[in-house]
Parts: C-alpha cells; structure tokens; sequence
C-alpha cells in the first residue's frame, strides 16, 4: 500500500483492500522520422519487385559535338552502352513469440503492440543503413561544406550555416544538378545554428499563402531554402554515432555530418516487405515475423555531396559569441535630493546590472566638477563599494581604474555611487561599465565517453 499510516493504527493492516490496476493503455516510445522515402527515386522498384535480386540500368551516352566546315568528312560516334548495377543485399528481420497462455491471460494484446514495434523498428534500421552509405559514399567538397578532416566552424559567424547551405546549393549548381527536388538532410544541431541566421531564414515555413503546412516525415520547413528541401534526422549524431541504437557521424569531436544532394542520385528499391505470423512448433505460442529485403545505390555521383561542421566545442572563441557592450547613466548631482544636491555618504543608484553578468570594467567621468573636498567611490552597496573607483577626487576627467576591477555578478545587481568627505550641490557625472553577459548558452554535455574518461 502506498499510502502511509498514522503510528499506532492497525486497521486492515496488510493493505490487502487495495487493488493493483494494470493500464490497458501502453506508453508507446516516440517514433523517429523517417526521410530516406522522401529523398530517393524508386523508379526502378516496380521493375524488381516480383522477381530477381538486380536492376542494370542503362546510362545515357555522353554525345561528343565537334566544329564543322563546309565539305569536311564527318566522323560518326560510337556509342557508349555503359551500365550501372543495382543489387538487393541488404535485409533485416524481426521475431518474437507470444504464449497462448500469456494472450488468453493478458490484458494487454502484446502480438499487435510488438507488431507495431517491429515493423518501425525495420523501418529505422532501413532510414540508417540507407543515410549512413549515402555518407560513407558521397562526393565532398571541403572548402564549401566540410569534410571530416576539416569541417566548417559552424561558430564562426552568425550567417556561417546559411553561407553553407548557400555553398551546396553553388557545389550542385556547378554540377549541372536540376534545382527542383533537391534536398539537405542535417541533425537538429545543425537547424537549430542555422535559425540563428536571422528571421529570414526561420520564417520559410510562414512565408506562403497562410494554407496548412505539409511538413511531414523529418520536413523542417514546406518551403525550400535555397532551393533544398529541407529534412531533420537524429540518425545523424554527433561524433560517429554507434550501430546500435542506429546513428552515424564524422569522427571528429563536437563535429556533425549533413547530406545534401537530388532525388536522382540515390536509387532504392524494397523487394521483401512483410510480416507474417506462423505456429511455433515447439510450444503452445503464435510466432510473429516480419522481414525487409532491400536494396541501395548512388546513381549520380555528382548529385549526392556530404559536409561536415562543428557547433560548440572548448577550443577557441566563435565570432557570434557574447560580444561586450557599454552601459552608461549620466547624473545631475545638483538635482538630487529636490534640487538640494547629494549629502555625505549618500548613495546614488547608477547601473542596473543582469544576473550572470562578467563587469570587464567600470568608471566615472566628472563632465562638471562637484562641491570642494568631495570624493567619489564606485562599487557595489553592501560588498566591495570602491571596487572600481575609490576616491576620486573632484577634477572633471576620468576616474583612474582600480587594479582588481573586473568581476562576475551572480545576481541583478546595481553599481552604485558613494559621495564621501563633503556634501554635494553642484555637478555632473557620467557613471559608465563594460559588461558581457556570460549566461550560458547551451548546457548540454556533448562529450564523448572518450572525453569523459580522458585525465586533464
């Protein structure tokens, strides 16, 4: 019984009055999108789905066109009867059983629940095998979109993913590649730096008729951007990824592969799809099986590309970072108070500061001089109240900086002025700070076990 009792109480104290309800309602696990259907031309599926295990596809002959002058004896072609094969070699299975016992007793129909199970589990492992040899086979171009040796600093600019992408799109364009059907398969990582891009780029799936959005199976956006398609995918993963749970990547720390390319150069064809169930021979149990024969192929070289690009990282500093900036509050010293001006030791509230907030340096300019005798302290009320400046004196100018100014502010704090020595009832100064903000930006630990495990 889950429910506690008071001390003492010995009521019904088995708590055997209390049922256990068993849900008929099964949490199912999420299921991963699926985008190899979307990207790659099954033209040839029909042609091997009832018989054989190859296609031989004819390539079109590469016509040679010469100059010509009047009179001249014209030599013929011989035409090319090049071919390309495609062979099913791939498979994957699945099979469990279920007790004619355990499905008469259950409450729970477990054949159907596993069934489902099964067949997505077919159809991620086909999403990977087919994205990862697309990976392991396609053309790369380092200086446009990476490679794993030498990926692009996906941090090195706010506009470096949109300038990738835009590199892709001149990598295909160059190769003669039809713009339409073209697509750019990528990790979250990677659409998540390229919204960074501006809202120019996070606004393409808003940018049509208003009409219902058709995003589907991965789609980022149902608007292409710079001419691609636009597909998410967790099979690609940072740093290699592993067979098991059915992940790819470049080697490379803190790097994530993309593939980019046209629905031509990738052919696939599925030449066994099904399930089937069958008694098993040895017990009382319905057996459940499903299979999946298929076959994969890149037809066009030149129109299938992968890149490689690295977001995050300890090494160096990226260009869109947190950049410092100048805050500043000018006083009227002669204001304060109604107009009466500041007394000694008065406090005067100048800079509001951010929680998380790195001060690089702060200061005082004296823009009209104040009341003889008076000094100035800049700091923070109730901790280090001249860290910045500590008894200015009264000359219009700059404040001399302290030798341990800079700090980090935890919380929202303001930096405040200390009117010392004398009261004030003339003058203006101008309060300024150089602050960064050092919150963070992403907390997620993306190290590798390696890296985990390695002794600084």
């Amino acid at each position: 019984m889950a429910f506690t009792n008071a001390s003492g109480y010995q009521n019904l104290a088995q708590g055997n009055f209390t049922p256990q309800i068993f849900s008929q309602k099964v949490q199912k696990f999420f299921r991963r999108a699926s985008v190899v259907e979307d990207i790659t031309n099954t033209d040839y599926a029909g042609e091997i789905e009832n018989f054989g295990d190859t296609v031989k596809i004819i390539k079109e002959p590469t016509i040679t066109v010469k100059d010509y002058a009047r009179g001249q004896t014209v030599d013929t072609q011989t035409l090319a009867d090049d071919q390309i094969t495609m062979t099913v070699d791939q498979g994957s299975y699945f099979a469990f059983k279920v007790d004619d016992i355990e499905e008469r007793q259950s409450h729970v129909n477990f054949e159907a629940l596993a069934t489902s199970s099964g067949a997505y589990s077919l159809k991620k492992a086909y999403d990977y095998n087919v994205l990862k040899f697309i990976y392991d086979n396609a053309s790369t171009s380092a200086s446009d979109t990476g490679t794993d040796g030498s990926p692009i600093d996906g941090d090195a600019a706010v506009d470096t993913l949109a300038d990738v992408v835009s590199s892709a799109k001149k990598v295909l364009d160059k190769n003669d590649v039809p713009e339409e059907n073209r697509w750019l398969v990528a990790p979250p990582e990677f659409f998540q730096q390229l919204r960074k891009a501006g809202a120019k780029l996070s606004d393409q799936s808003v940018m049509a008729d208003g009409g219902a959005s058709q995003i589907r199976n991965g789609m980022v956006t149902d608007k292409p951007l710079f001419g691609f398609n636009m597909y998410s995918t967790n099979a690609i993963a940072v740093s290699s990824g592993s067979a098991a749970s059915h992940t790819f990547g470049s080697s490379g720390s803190n790097e994530f592969a993309f593939l980019y390319g046209h629905m031509s150069g990738v052919a696939t064809v599925n030449h066994i799809a099904k399930t089937e169930l069958i008694r098993d021979p040895d017990s009382f149990a319905d057996v459940v099986r499903g299979l999946h024969v298929y076959g994969r192929k890149i037809l066009r070289s030149e129109a299938v590309r992968s890149g490689v690009i690295t977001i995050g990282g300890t090494t160096g500093h990226p260009a869109n970072g947190r950049t410092p900036y100048l805050v500043e509050n000018t006083i009227d010293v002669s204001a304060i108070n109604g107009d009466s001006g500041a007394a000694q030791n008065d406090v005067l509230r100048a800079l509001d500061i951010p929680a998380e907030t790195l001060i690089m340096e702060a200061g005082i300019e004296v823009i009209t001089a104040l009341s003889s005798s008076v000094t100035l302290d800049l700091g923070i009320t109730g901790g280090d109240v001249d860290r910045y400046v500590d008894g200015d004196t009264n000359a219009t100018g700059f404040s001399a900086p302290t030798a341990t100014a800079r700090t980090i502010v935890a919380s929202a704090d303001t930096l405040d002025v200390l009117v010392l020595s004398a009261d004030s009832t003339a003058g203006k100064i101008r309060v300024f700070a150089v602050l960064c903000d050092v919150s963070g930006i992403d907390e997620t630990d993306r190290n590798t076990d390696t890296q985990h495990d390695t002794a600084v």
